[in-house]
């Protein structure tokens, strides 16, 4: 003889006691088991929400090591934030907040070992040493002794592989000296 027992879900949970053995492998061997619902692991989500938090605290301690030159950089190139317009505790403060909001993209930008060359071309776009021009397809130098075009195509990224080769060392240093 079948009994047909009532399911019951309490709060979108299926609770399932120990007396009931065949429903619990039931729906551990359930096709959509994983993609409609899932078993309740505390141990797995206790694992996750330590190493979000653990993040979350690496980010917000390296927040608050880096120099006011390092900080300056990650909120030019992370945010594209310009710093002259922030005072030194306003900018700490905007990038603990960042840092806490999303800490894995903080600590992968503070990392990288291109912040400062990244942090250096956005600053010459930003005081007019480079300039854009056909769409944003062109990239021109705009100093007292030079207006000659410096390349064609993506500015940032291309600029940031210009400035690593062995003529585009030479214009970096020259761009470095106006800063």
């Amino acid at each position: 003889h079948v009994v047909v027992e009532p399911i019951i879900f309490i709060d979108g949970m299926l609770t399932v006691p120990k007396t009931n053995p065949a429903l619990q492998q039931f729906l551990h061997l359930h096709q959509l088991n994983g993609r409609k619902f899932e078993e309740i692991n505390l141990e797995r989500d206790a694992k996750q929400e330590m190493a979000n938090l653990n993040s979350e605290v690496d980010a917000l301690i390296e927040c608050r090591a880096l120099s006011i030159e390092q900080s300056e950089n990650v909120a030019r190139v992370m945010y594209g934030i310009d710093p002259a317009t922030l005072t030194t505790s306003e900018l700490r403060r905007d990038l603990l907040i960042k840092a806490r909001q999303d800490p894995k993209r903080f600590l992968d930008i503070v990392n990288d070992p291109q912040l400062k060359l990244q942090s250096n071309i956005q600053r010459f776009f930003d005081d007019g040493l480079l300039t854009h021009r056909r769409n944003k397809t062109e990239v021109w130098f705009n100093t007292t002794s030079s207006k000659k075009k410096m390349l064609t195509e993506e500015p940032l990224s291309t600029c940031e592989a210009y400035f690593i080769t062995d003529d585009g060392v030479e214009a970096l240093q020259m761009l470095e000296s106006y800063l």
